[in-house]
């Protein structure tokens, strides 16, 4: 029989959803305790993955003999991103703005009419915890840090990049991230040069309607996959 397993994530919990052929749904659902949360938010985050791989290997262990997993698809809440070094390691926690450490960033691009301009290319609003900002205050606060980013990734693709060694996003994720074109269909210029980036340091971006991609082979067998499972988001 064949299965699909919906992978959602949030702070606080981690659900496996499983469903077989027939629409017959199982739900394995963790919840997360302050040691993930904290651990999405310091170094390395290789803790927090490994609790994700964890229950996606507990939920794929309880899958009959025979079963056939086609596809994994991941949801996630958590919008933050990663700068990463040239080898794709973290080399900052999870770029969280909640407490608006990024605000006189925004608010001086508000006066200066940068922002707007942006948000209009992007069709999204740049918030204190907008991917833009909080690189912001980076390259304005930790300007050591911010000069040895090599890659620069969504929570979602980070962990996908693990799975695959693809560094992809999709236009909805670059778009949300304030520094896309919606008409160019490609990071923007305008936001790149604000921030003193260039554009290999950004995910291609694949504007398929549905994206998919393949495991890395040991990865798949670690997790209990099939060779040929794909990812979807």
């Amino acid at each position: 029989m064949n299965y699909r397993i919906v992978l959602k994530i949030t702070p606080l919990q981690l659900d496996v959803q499983v469903t077989d052929e027939n629409e017959v749904m199982t739900s394995q659902i963790y919840r997360c305790e302050s040691s993930f949360q904290d651990a999405l938010k310091s170094l390395p985050i290789s803790q927090a993955i490994s609790v994700i791989n964890g229950q996606l290997q507990a939920a794929i262990a309880k899958i009959p003999a025979g079963g056939k997993i086609k596809d994994l698809h991941v949801h996630t809440t958590i919008d933050e991103w990663f700068v990463l070094d040239e080898l794709f390691n973290p080399i900052h926690t999870l770029l969280d703005g909640s407490d608006q450490r990024a605000k006189k960033y925004v608010e001086a691009g508000r006066a200066n009419g940068i922002i707007a301009q942006l948000e209009a290319k992007s069709g999204a609003m740049i918030t204190y915890n907008s991917p833009i900002a909080m690189l912001l205050w980076l390259k304005n606060e930790v300007g050591t840090t911010y000069q040895s980013i090599k890659h620069i990734m969504s929570f979602r693709d980070y962990l996908i990049y693990t799975w695959t060694g693809a560094n992809q996003t999709v236009a909805s994720t670059a778009a949300r991230s304030g520094m896309y074109n919606m008409s160019t269909n490609n990071w923007d210029g305008q936001a790149l040069a604000f921030l003193d980036l260039q554009p290999e340091q950004l995910p291609a971006v694949v504007h398929d309607k549905t994206v998919k991609a393949d495991f890395n082979s040991e990865i798949a067998h670690a997790l209990g996959l099939n060779i040929d499972t794909k990812i979807v988001w």
